[in-house]
């Protein structure tokens, strides 16, 4: 089992939207914007281009316990190929071996299922502006 959780460890990755080798000590680290089941969500900065970025770092070591690897996949190539004005893509990915980050251009107001959870009920104009 060691052998194929070492394979699962380091198959999830490789691939960015723009040509980088990045790594986490490339970003400064500014504040913890939310925590999920599989990690954490940091906003960053590029220190080289002084841009903001939203870090999503995973563990991997939870990835294979909830038997979530494909799921990963999925999202990775997913955020890889979306290329649209209202929806936020990842240009960057890079790994440790205990980790995944995916780096996401920051941008100011939070998840949507927040509003939707604070809501509960939205009203027609707000729908029809998302919806949009």
């Amino acid at each position: 089992m060691q052998d194929e959780d070492g394979d699962l460890r380091m198959s999830v990755l490789v691939g960015s939207r723009k040509k980088t080798d990045h790594k986490l000590s490339d970003f400064k680290l500014q504040m913890l914007l939310g925590r999920g089941t599989f990690g954490k969500v940091f906003l960053a900065e590029l220190t080289k281009e002084k841009k903001l970025y939203a870090i999503k770092a995973i563990r991997k070591d939870v990835l294979i316990e909830f038997n979530q690897v494909q799921n990963t996949k999925l999202e990775k190539d997913i955020l890889l190929s979306c290329d649209h004005p209202n929806l936020v893509g990842m240009d960057y990915l890079f790994q440790s071996p205990q980790r995944l980050y995916f780096v996401m251009p920051f941008i100011k107001g939070g998840e949507l299922y927040k509003v939707f959870r604070a809501q509960k009920r939205l009203a027609e104009p707000v729908v029809k502006f998302y919806a949009a």
